[in-house]
């Protein structure tokens, strides 16, 4: 991607460079290691360190050619500092170790004040004037205070709308600067819950110079996946290594009604399947269908020992990328259990169908 890190050391003095990036940042009353981290695949790698002296760091480095999400951590502290990694001058101030994330703000670059302004009117919209109408409900309703429904209902609601507000600020983004790396990072967090058609909308407001982005890249995936997770659709073919270190491709099993289970073993309603599961497989294991079990889990010894314990003597692959993995993401999994039934001819031809009208249709197809 272009970036070359180097450290900025304990630089006492802000040093520009017009070639590249330079971070000058301040965090109050913290002296330590400062880990600069990106995301790839939703799991987060530190690219580069080094040392804050009297709240003081800096990182530097050559040509950023796709801007991106960044994070700044430091040794110790829970949380991260979000910013936009870019060409030019930013300067990150982090003025609260106990609550990083919400204390770190990022300037002096287009992209992060544009984003700098979002946390803003979020936290604005959805925090000062939520604690505003919880005292106006206190002073109007006093009686009420005690009435734990009342309160439930109250904080849902609240959620529900300040949820809402998020969503919109971030719409409004992608619609203000389609030219910015800003609208890219914005509809990222938007996709999952867009329909497909609203996702390729806004995907084609975008500038064209965004075109070889990974992340446009990354949410055209998205978009074909999307399209793909309809009855009738093909099934998105996949490649993978099951637990028995053979591989598996799902065209390879034509032929078959092919049922694939995306689930978890920390996943108690997944956990529930297992019976129903079980009982499709000994009943129709041999009168043509195949179940594949694709497993979220990121630790492979419990997904293993689960298999074992369990007693799942079906195909089960394990993706250690979870939610953000080649399968899961080219089905458009969003919460597990999710149930995907194939055609002999390779049709998705039921999304979601579980428990007792998974065993109906089976039987339905293969009795």
């Amino acid at each position: 991607m272009g970036l070359l890190l180097c450290c900025g050391g304990y630089a006492q003095e802000k040093a520009v460079n017009k070639n590249g990036f330079t971070i000058n940042g301040t965090v109050k009353d913290y002296n330590g290691k400062v880990y600069l981290t990106d995301e790839v695949k939703g799991q987060y790698i530190r690219v580069d360190s080094t040392e804050a002296v009297n709240g003081v760091y800096s990182f530097s480095g050559g040509n950023v050619d796709w801007p991106r999400m960044m994070h700044i951590e430091l040794e110790g502290v829970s949380g991260m500092g979000s910013f936009i990694l870019e060409n030019g001058e930013i300067n990150i101030r982090s003025n609260d170790t106990a609550f990083f994330y919400h204390s770190t703000r990022a300037h002096n670059t287009l992209n992060n004040e544009v984003f700098n302004k979002y946390r803003i009117d979020e936290e604005y919209y959805t925090v000062t004037t939520h604690r505003a109408e919880v005292m106006i409900e206190m002073l109007r309703y006093p009686e009420k205070m005690e009435d734990a429904e009342y309160q439930s209902q109250q904080f849902q609601r609240r959620s529900r709308e300040g949820t809402q507000i998020s969503r919109q600020l971030r719409m409004t983004i992608v619609e203000t600067y389609p030219d910015e790396v800003i609208s890219l990072i914005m509809l990222r967090t938007l996709a999952p819950k867009l329909s497909a058609d609203s996702l390729e909308m806004y995907l084609g407001t975008i500038d064209d110079k965004f075109d070889e982005h990974p992340y446009t890249k990354e949410l055209q995936t998205v978009l074909n996946a999307k399209y793909a997770d309809i009855v009738g659709a093909t099934a998105p073919n996949f490649t993978a290594t099951d637990s028995n270190g053979k591989t598996v491709e799902l065209k390879e099993l034509r032929g078959d009604y092919v049922l694939l289970d995306f689930w978890a073993t920390w996943c108690a309603p997944c956990r529930r399947e297992i019976p129903i599961l079980k009982q499709l497989n000994s009943t129709y294991g041999k009168k043509g269908l195949k179940i594949v079990g694709i497993s979220l889990d990121e630790d492979e010894a419990k997904w293993r020992s689960t298999i074992e314990a369990q007693k799942m003597n079906w195909i089960h692959i394990c993706d250690s990328f979870a939610w953000n993995g080649e399968i899961a993401v080219n089905y458009n999994v969003q919460a597990v259990p999710k149930t995907v039934l194939v055609d002999p001819e390779g049709k998705i031809v039921a999304i979601d169908v579980r428990g007792e009208k998974l065993v109906e249709l089976i039987k339905s197809l293969l009795d």
